[in-house]
Protein backbone atom coordinates (compact mmCIF):
# COMPACT_ATOMS: atom_id res chain seq x y z
CA UNK A 1 0.00 0.00 0.00
CA UNK A 2 1.42 3.02 -1.15
CA UNK A 3 1.83 6.13 1.72
CA UNK A 4 -0.40 8.90 1.82
CA UNK A 5 0.25 12.03 0.52
CA UNK A 6 1.40 14.68 3.38
CA UNK A 7 -0.85 17.73 2.95
CA UNK A 8 -1.21 20.87 5.57
CA UNK A 9 -3.67 21.28 7.18
CA UNK A 10 -6.00 24.57 7.33
CA UNK A 11 -4.72 25.61 10.65
CA UNK A 12 -1.04 24.40 9.87
CA UNK A 13 -1.36 26.77 6.10
CA UNK A 14 -2.92 29.46 8.22
CA UNK A 15 0.13 29.47 10.74
CA UNK A 16 2.32 29.34 8.20
CA UNK A 17 1.44 32.44 6.11
CA UNK A 18 0.56 34.60 9.14
CA UNK A 19 4.41 33.20 10.59
CA UNK A 20 5.99 34.64 6.95
CA UNK A 21 4.00 37.98 7.49
CA UNK A 22 4.52 38.94 11.16
CA UNK A 23 6.35 42.31 11.05
CA UNK A 24 10.09 41.84 11.74
CA UNK A 25 12.40 44.93 13.15
CA UNK A 26 13.56 45.72 9.78
CA UNK A 27 12.17 47.19 6.33
CA UNK A 28 14.18 44.55 4.68
CA UNK A 29 13.23 41.21 6.29
CA UNK A 30 9.49 42.90 6.30
CA UNK A 31 9.74 42.71 2.67
CA UNK A 32 11.44 39.50 2.31
CA UNK A 33 8.18 38.20 4.15
CA UNK A 34 6.12 39.84 1.79
CA UNK A 35 8.07 38.08 -0.80
CA UNK A 36 7.65 34.65 1.03
CA UNK A 37 3.75 34.45 1.60
CA UNK A 38 2.69 35.31 -1.89
CA UNK A 39 4.76 32.54 -2.95
CA UNK A 40 3.69 30.26 -0.55
CA UNK A 41 0.53 31.40 -1.11
CA UNK A 42 1.03 30.69 -5.15
CA UNK A 43 1.83 26.83 -4.34
CA UNK A 44 -0.88 26.89 -1.85
CA UNK A 45 -3.88 28.70 -3.96
CA UNK A 46 -2.66 28.03 -7.48
CA UNK A 47 -0.57 25.15 -7.22
CA UNK A 48 2.37 26.13 -9.34
CA UNK A 49 5.17 24.16 -9.56
CA UNK A 50 8.44 25.43 -7.93
CA UNK A 51 9.66 25.65 -11.55
CA UNK A 52 7.25 27.48 -12.59
CA UNK A 53 6.80 30.08 -9.73
CA UNK A 54 10.47 31.18 -9.93
CA UNK A 55 10.22 31.90 -13.88
CA UNK A 56 7.25 34.14 -13.12
CA UNK A 57 6.93 38.01 -14.57
CA UNK A 58 5.77 40.93 -12.57
CA UNK A 59 3.70 41.44 -15.28
CA UNK A 60 1.78 37.68 -15.11
CA UNK A 61 0.51 39.39 -11.69
CA UNK A 62 -0.36 42.67 -11.91
CA UNK A 63 -1.25 44.45 -14.98
CA UNK A 64 -2.83 47.68 -15.80
CA UNK A 65 -2.52 49.34 -12.37
CA UNK A 66 -4.13 45.65 -10.46
CA UNK A 67 -3.74 42.51 -9.77
CA UNK A 68 -4.48 40.19 -12.71
CA UNK A 69 -8.08 38.14 -12.30
CA UNK A 70 -6.58 34.76 -14.02
CA UNK A 71 -3.03 33.68 -13.12
CA UNK A 72 -1.55 32.35 -17.19
CA UNK A 73 1.00 29.94 -16.43
CA UNK A 74 2.60 30.57 -19.93
CA UNK A 75 3.55 27.24 -21.83
CA UNK A 76 7.31 28.71 -22.08
CA UNK A 77 7.38 28.06 -18.61
CA UNK A 78 4.81 25.56 -17.87
CA UNK A 79 6.49 21.81 -17.28
CA UNK A 80 4.97 20.36 -19.58
CA UNK A 81 5.21 23.20 -22.17
CA UNK A 82 0.86 23.47 -21.87
CA UNK A 83 -0.40 26.48 -21.01
CA UNK A 84 -3.26 26.73 -18.06
CA UNK A 85 -5.49 29.25 -16.92
CA UNK A 86 -5.80 29.77 -13.18
CA UNK A 87 -8.39 32.23 -11.42
CA UNK A 88 -6.95 34.34 -8.54
CA UNK A 89 -8.21 33.50 -4.75
CA UNK A 90 -9.16 37.02 -2.90
CA UNK A 91 -6.09 36.58 -0.69
CA UNK A 92 -4.04 35.46 -3.40
CA UNK A 93 -4.60 38.90 -4.89
CA UNK A 94 -4.08 40.69 -1.85
CA UNK A 95 -0.99 39.19 -1.20
CA UNK A 96 0.05 40.87 -5.15
CA UNK A 97 -1.43 43.93 -3.75
CA UNK A 98 1.11 43.79 -0.79
CA UNK A 99 4.04 42.55 -3.29
CA UNK A 100 2.92 45.77 -5.26
CA UNK A 101 3.12 48.15 -2.69
CA UNK A 102 6.20 47.18 -0.86
CA UNK A 103 8.84 45.91 -4.18
CA UNK A 104 7.77 45.98 -6.90
CA UNK A 105 6.51 49.92 -7.84
CA UNK A 106 7.67 49.50 -11.46
CA UNK A 107 6.27 50.57 -14.77
CA UNK A 108 3.59 46.81 -15.64
CA UNK A 109 4.21 47.21 -18.97
CA UNK A 110 8.12 46.27 -18.12
CA UNK A 111 8.24 41.99 -19.23
CA UNK A 112 11.64 42.00 -18.65
CA UNK A 113 11.52 41.97 -14.96
CA UNK A 114 11.31 38.74 -12.41
CA UNK A 115 8.30 38.42 -9.51
CA UNK A 116 10.21 36.85 -6.93
CA UNK A 117 14.25 37.88 -6.66
CA UNK A 118 16.61 38.84 -4.24
CA UNK A 119 17.55 42.58 -4.62
CA UNK A 120 17.83 42.82 -8.77
CA UNK A 121 14.48 41.74 -10.41
CA UNK A 122 16.04 41.06 -13.33
CA UNK A 123 17.72 37.77 -12.04
CA UNK A 124 14.84 35.36 -10.45
CA UNK A 125 15.32 33.57 -7.37
CA UNK A 126 16.42 29.95 -8.67
CA UNK A 127 14.60 26.85 -7.48
CA UNK A 128 17.31 25.39 -5.13
CA UNK A 129 16.89 29.01 -3.09
CA UNK A 130 13.18 28.33 -2.88
CA UNK A 131 13.13 24.95 -1.68
CA UNK A 132 15.47 26.28 0.94
CA UNK A 133 13.35 29.19 2.19
CA UNK A 134 10.53 26.17 2.04
CA UNK A 135 12.24 23.88 4.52
CA UNK A 136 13.29 27.26 6.90
CA UNK A 137 9.91 27.97 7.11
CA UNK A 138 8.11 25.04 7.69
CA UNK A 139 10.87 24.21 10.93
CA UNK A 140 10.60 28.09 11.92
CA UNK A 141 6.41 27.82 11.85
CA UNK A 142 5.78 24.15 12.31
CA UNK A 143 8.43 22.83 13.86
CA UNK A 144 9.16 20.35 10.69
CA UNK A 145 10.81 20.40 7.22
CA UNK A 146 8.81 21.62 3.96
CA UNK A 147 9.06 21.16 0.54
CA UNK A 148 7.46 22.81 -2.06
CA UNK A 149 5.24 20.16 -3.47
CA UNK A 150 3.70 19.75 -0.14
CA UNK A 151 2.53 22.82 -0.84
CA UNK A 152 1.08 22.01 -4.11
CA UNK A 153 -0.36 18.23 -2.89
CA UNK A 154 -2.38 20.58 -0.34
CA UNK A 155 -3.96 22.68 -3.36
CA UNK A 156 -4.64 19.23 -5.20
CA UNK A 157 -6.10 17.74 -2.28
CA UNK A 158 -8.56 20.43 -1.17
CA UNK A 159 -9.72 21.09 -4.58
CA UNK A 160 -10.60 17.49 -5.33
CA UNK A 161 -12.95 17.50 -2.52
CA UNK A 162 -15.04 20.00 -4.35
CA UNK A 163 -14.31 19.95 -8.09
CA UNK A 164 -13.79 17.37 -10.90
CA UNK A 165 -11.12 15.41 -11.24
CA UNK A 166 -11.29 17.01 -14.84
CA UNK A 167 -11.23 20.55 -13.73
CA UNK A 168 -7.82 19.59 -10.89
CA UNK A 169 -6.13 18.10 -13.75
CA UNK A 170 -6.43 21.33 -16.12
CA UNK A 171 -5.56 23.56 -12.75
CA UNK A 172 -2.67 21.53 -12.14
CA UNK A 173 -1.35 21.24 -15.42
CA UNK A 174 -1.65 17.27 -15.84
CA UNK A 175 -0.91 16.15 -19.02
CA UNK A 176 -2.68 12.64 -18.14
CA UNK A 177 -5.99 11.95 -15.43
CA UNK A 178 -4.13 9.07 -13.88
CA UNK A 179 -1.48 11.89 -12.23
CA UNK A 180 -4.67 13.48 -10.82
CA UNK A 181 -6.26 10.56 -9.56
CA UNK A 182 -3.26 10.24 -6.65
CA UNK A 183 -5.64 12.96 -4.78
CA UNK A 184 -8.60 11.14 -4.98
CA UNK A 185 -7.34 8.91 -2.20
CA UNK A 186 -8.91 9.86 0.99
CA UNK A 187 -7.47 10.56 3.91
CA UNK A 188 -8.48 9.78 7.94
CA UNK A 189 -10.60 13.41 7.84
CA UNK A 190 -12.65 11.86 4.85
CA UNK A 191 -12.91 9.04 6.15
CA UNK A 192 -14.58 10.64 9.52
CA UNK A 193 -16.67 12.96 7.54
CA UNK A 194 -18.20 9.92 5.50
CA UNK A 195 -18.86 8.07 8.71
CA UNK A 196 -20.52 10.90 10.28
CA UNK A 197 -22.62 11.73 7.40
CA UNK A 198 -23.87 7.97 6.86
CA UNK A 199 -24.29 8.18 10.75
CA UNK A 200 -26.30 10.80 11.26
CA UNK A 201 -29.43 9.93 9.23
CA UNK A 202 -29.69 6.67 10.51
CA UNK A 203 -29.57 8.20 14.30
CA UNK A 204 -32.17 10.37 13.51
CA UNK A 205 -34.78 7.44 12.03
CA UNK A 206 -33.65 6.03 15.30
CA UNK A 207 -34.65 8.71 17.66
CA UNK A 208 -38.03 9.29 15.83
CA UNK A 209 -38.39 5.82 16.24
CA UNK A 210 -37.98 5.55 20.22
CA UNK A 211 -40.13 9.47 20.49
CA UNK A 212 -42.91 7.66 18.65
CA UNK A 213 -43.12 4.69 20.61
Amino acid sequence: MSKPIKILTDEQSKKLLDSLLWSPATDLAKNKGIRNHLMCLLMLDAGLRVGELTKLKITDLWYIHRPVQNLIVRDEIAKNHREREIPMTDRLKRGVNLMNQYLWQVQPEDQRLFAFYNSNSEFPLCVRQVQRFIEIWGLSALGEKLWPHVLRHTFATRLMRIAKPSVVQALLGHKHLSSTEIYMHPNTGDLFSAINAMEKPTETAINKTLENA
